[in-house]
């Protein structure tokens, strides 16, 4: 996922922004005076987000829900309804509601379909009125960057691009409609490389059952988990940023929040629906909806959103055209359909299409063989697909990467990454594989206890995540 960041310092400290002193005219000073109120409301938002984006994230979504904020409280909370504020005997009323953000290509899309969600940005509106008179909106953006939060209208500045703000309240010349309280510099970049992408991994320990949140680095920033993981194995983000972790030992999928504090899990041991038997690889769908491949019980299950949990909606998998014999992970191509990697160490090795139908999935095709050759598997482990649709599957055995590329309707073999071996570019046993927001693909290489970087042609860049406190790095990888 993944956002385009802002990296800047701009400001000293945060403070509230506090109405200024409001001078009635006229219906023309009354509407100045309820849209000032407003901009107030969305300043006060953003202080709000910046203290804990959990804040953000843990309000309902949509203009049927309305907030306001109590702002003599430190800090602030949001609570339900509509504020009313008096001032010279005029009653104004004002709320906010929030919409989720979705991206084409690093730029806001005006709907879901066919775009990228981005968990780290909002978008705000804030609704104002007064007694009989007109009402109006005023919206922004706000987006985490770290333990920042920036607002802004748009991001069609696009990558490396960089500007002075040279006044109070400038515009940002190469994007349109980023601005900022105080003058200083801003700019605006994407890509990895040690850190340039503005964005974290996180990783699991199997052996020592902990999660791991890293800068791209190579900085510990986070550990989480460690009193409730027994063997983890997978993770992904949902799309309101809570981390959701498969565990082999205890058959569930266990949900942290952002800052590594255990809220829920799902499942328990067996083979009824919604149980598990070694659940590995777990993934999202655009429509939000959570997928588990349950490798011991031969299936994928689908879980829906059902208030702050998730609840059995579906699986496929289990019989009939397209049977398993032991799925490790699953993840989504541009169009939607859902590609199971197979048959790991059962010389069945491949990799199976499905197609959505009605409320689940059927097999379509398979791609790849059980063999060393280009094109075929040892056992494909972790699968994900690039910015460019391109497919990227982690042959374990074989220790190397292999990228498969789009043709008409299925995938034919385009080239590999990595050898065996402990040097650059080489691996034993890699695993989850992640892309930034740059495209740079980040790899777990288990058997070496550590991450490589590659760009996303598949040249080798970096190993900044090195971790010999690893006794067995955890096979899955996200960033975000």
């Amino acid at each position: 996922m993944v956002a385009i960041m802002i990296g800047a310092v701009f400001m000293g400290g945060v403070a509230a922004i506090i109405g200024p002193a409001l001078i009635e005219s006229g219906q023309a000073g009354k509407v100045q005076v309820a849209s000032t109120n407003a901009q107030s409301l969305l300043n006060n938002v953003r202080v709000w987000s910046e203290g804990n984006w959990n804040n953000v994230l843990s309000l309902s979504t949509g203009t049927a829900y309305q907030y306001y904020l109590i702002t003599s409280s430190s800090p602030y909370t949001a609570t339900s309804g509509i504020q009313s504020i008096v001032i010279a005997t005029n009653t104004y009323t004002d709320y906010f509601y929030l919409n989720d953000v979705y991206r084409s290509g690093g730029v806001i899309a005006t709907t879901s379909t066919g775009n990228t969600y981005d968990p780290s940005t909002k978008q705000v509106t804030a609704v104002y009125n007064w007694a009989h008179g007109v009402t109006g909106t005023i919206s922004t953006y706000i987006t985490r960057n770290q333990d920042k939060v920036f607002y802004q209208a748009d991001w069609s500045g696009g990558a490396s691009s960089s500007a002075v703000v040279t006044s109070t309240g400038n515009q940002f010349g190469s994007s349109t409609n980023i601005n900022y309280s105080m003058t200083g510099s801003i700019s605006v970049s994407t890509g990895g490389g040690g850190g340039g992408s503005g964005q974290n991994i996180w990783l699991l320990d199997s052996e020592y059952p902990r999660g791991y949140e890293f800068s791209t680095a190579g900085s510990s920033e986070l550990k989480f988990g460690s009193s409730q993981l027994s063997y983890p194995q997978f993770l992904a983000f949902d799309p309101n940023g809570n981390l959701w972790i498969s565990d082999y030992n205890l058959n569930q999928v266990l949900e942290f929040n952002a800052s590594g504090t255990y809220e829920r899990s799902i499942g328990s041991t067996g083979t009824s629906t919604g149980m598990f038997k070694m659940p590995y690889g777990v993934a999202f769908d655009t429509g939000g909806n959570m997928y588990v491949a349950d490798y011991g019980n031969i299936r994928i299950q689908e879980f829906s959103a059902s208030g702050s949990t998730y609840v059995y909606k579906s699986q496929f998998g289990s019989s009939g055209a397209g049977q398993f014999t032991s799925p490790m992970d699953i993840a989504f191509d541009p169009s939607g359909n859902a590609w199971v990697t197979n048959g790991f160490g059962d010389n069945a090795e491949d990799v199976e299409k499905f197609v959505a139908s009605g409320t689940s999935y059927v097999y379509s095709t398979t791609i790849g063989t059980s063999g060393s050759g280009a094109g075929q598997f040892a056992g494909p482990t972790a699968i994900a697909f690039d910015s460019g649709g391109n497919m990227w599957i982690s042959d374990t055995p074989n220790n190397r990467v292999q990228k498969w590329i789009a043709s008409g309707t299925t995938y034919v073999y385009n080239a590999q990454v990595g050898s065996v071996g402990t040097s650059t570019n080489e691996f034993e046993s890699p695993w989850g594989i992640a892309f930034d927001s740059g495209g740079n693909m980040w790899v777990v290489d288990a058997g070496n206890a550590r991450v490589e970087e590659f760009s996303s042609s598949g040249a080798y860049m970096t190993t900044p995540i090195n971790t010999s406190g690893f006794t067995n790095t955890g096979f899955g990888i996200v960033i975000r």
